[in-house]
């Protein structure tokens, strides 16, 4: 889910910044960079037959983050009593990393049309976990 509402650029609201630039980020521009985000990784994959470079990547950065206490905002999973309204489930939020791993979790303020987004994601994941259980 890209969160529009909390892009900035220069330290001004995304949409301040594309007004004053001229630059069209209409509601069919968005639905177009959100799906070449959501592909990214195909993309990636095409060029390099894999994304374990990122991945290896951004664990080492969390590592580094850890044992250095370093003390980072980063966007990283971890089991949430609530998210959205949807009882515990573990999906990616921004949190405070330290030497001792998560120390903190922000509340995102998203307007409505976000929330509901994160809402369906955090209701599909809930969901596959249930499912998964149901084999016990």
């Amino acid at each position: 889910m890209l969160t529009w509402s909390l892009a900035a650029v220069a330290g001004m609201p995304l949409e301040s910044f594309v007004s004053l630039r001229g630059i069209d980020l209409s509601q069919p521009v968005r639905r177009q960079i959100d799906h070449q985000v959501r592909g990214a990784a195909y993309t990636i994959i095409r060029g390099k037959a894999a994304t374990y470079y990122g991945i290896g990547s951004a664990l080492a950065r969390i590592v580094k983050v850890i044992l250095h206490d370093q003390r980072s905002v980063m966007t990283v999973c971890l089991p949430t009593p609530e998210v959205a309204g949807v009882p515990d489930v573990t999906l990616s939020l921004p949190r405070l990393v330290g030497g001792k791993g998560v120390m903190e979790t922000f509340p995102l303020p998203l307007n409505d049309e976000e929330t509901h987004q994160l809402r369906k994601s955090a209701q599909v994941i809930r969901q596959a976990v249930d499912e998964l259980g149901d084999d016990d």
